[in-house]
């Protein structure tokens, strides 16, 4: 794959780009066959749609209201932008829209913030693209309220000219800092884009975490559903369950699903998609007994980086599910946690996950079975 950011250094998120994708993913197997020396490792799930396959584009807003840059921070200088709208890993509408947007912004005075000055407005700019139904969400990020009125009319025209743009937020966002959150307005009636997976759908906005390549994801869910669908589930509990992934698939096989997830936005847009089968709750996910005192026969975790710590571990083989289900993002957390429920589970295998094709990350989906001794 061509990539002029990587050559000019622009960016080097990619930093396995210029090798082969075979070699390069297997690389990412052979350091994680390293940490768990004894485990089955099946066949990766790949990414085979590797131009593109990104659904979000993120932005950070720089220059001037005379020649403004979308891009990310520059590598060689922190208070400048390297322009990155020709980022070939990006769903390419994604990059349309991004350029539009830029060539708008002297029109509607949407100054960009500088850095160095702390003056400016236009902070940052985050776009997603759904699977499927092909809708498109757009979070403008400013420093105040000033430039509203200025976003909404932008906004029109851009529903104008792109007719999948169902949803577009204004934030605010006024700290000095590197931060992609602030008070979210809604600037059109939608205020989710579903994504279709074949088997479910699912609901993001514009402000919570949904994964960022759509083809893997569903290779992801559909694991679930492969695993276990001929097992005997009556209760499946999904734990920082995000917008349902995980849950909406266990509800395929599972007589009733328990998601809990601490966002309200994600359990807002889980909720969106009823199911009888699906009950969702906002809540930190290690309060999960509180919810249930049912004995559960599926437990699903899919924690942020840094794992789920020694306490959920230990509290884990407490309730004593039959079957666990861990998906990491980072396998050094995922050994670390392991090393401490292992004394109950059984690995059964480890699955790569290739969802950030062509950087050093890898995630991991691990099976893991009671031990028949105890």
């Amino acid at each position: 794959m061509n990539c002029n950011a990587f050559v000019e250094q622009r960016c080097r998120s990619c930093s396995l780009i210029e090798k082969n994708y075979h070699e390069a993913l297997q690389e990412k197997i052979d350091t994680l066959s390293i940490m768990f020396p004894r485990a089955l490792i099946k066949d990766a799930i790949e990414t085979t749609e590797r131009l593109g396959y990104r659904n979000k584009a993120k932005f950070v807003v720089g220059g001037t209201l005379e020649a403004p840059i979308l891009g990310i921070p520059s590598p060689q200088d922190k208070f400048t932008v390297s322009p990155l709208l020709d980022c070939p890993i990006h769903e390419a509408e994604l990059n349309t829209i991004s350029l539009y947007i830029k060539e708008s912004i002297k029109k509607f005075l949407l100054t960009p913030y500088s850095l160095e000055t702390r003056t400016g407005e236009f902070k940052y700019l985050i776009l997603t693209k759904a699977k499927g139904t092909e809708e498109v969400s757009i979070r403008f990020g400013m420093r105040s309220s000033e430039s509203r009125p200025r976003v909404e009319k932008l906004a029109k025209e851009l529903q104008e000219k792109f007719l999948n743009i169902k949803v577009i937020s204004f934030e605010i966002q006024p700290k000095h800092a590197a931060i992609f959150e602030g008070d979210t307005y809604y600037l059109t009636e939608e205020k989710f884009i579903q994504h279709d997976f074949e088997s479910f759908r699912l609901v993001s906005s514009t402000t919570n975490f949904f994964q960022v390549n759509s083809e893997v994801a569903k290779k992801l869910y559909d694991q679930i559903f492969s695993r276990y669908k001929d097992e005997d589930i009556n209760l499946a509990l999904d734990l920082f369950c995000g917008v349902g992934g995980f849950a909406f698939s266990a509800a395929r096989f599972s007589n009733k699903v328990i998601g809990i997830e601490l966002s309200e936005n994600a359990i807002e847009c889980a909720k969106t998609i009823q199911s009888p089968k699906v009950e969702f709750y906002c809540d930190d996910a290690i309060k999960f007994q509180e919810y249930n005192k049912e004995k559960v026969d599926l437990l699903i975790v899919n924690p942020p980086r840094r794992g789920i710590g020694e306490k959920f571990s230990n509290l884990i083989c407490e309730i004593a599910p039959t079957f666990f289900v861990y998906s990491s993002c980072n396998p050094k957390t995922l050994k670390a946690d392991s090393d401490i429920f292992e004394k109950e589970y059984e690995l059964e295998c480890l699955i790569p996950v290739d969802m950030f094709a062509m950087t050093s990350h890898l995630e991991v989906l691990s099976f893991w079975k009671r031990r028949k001794s105890l």
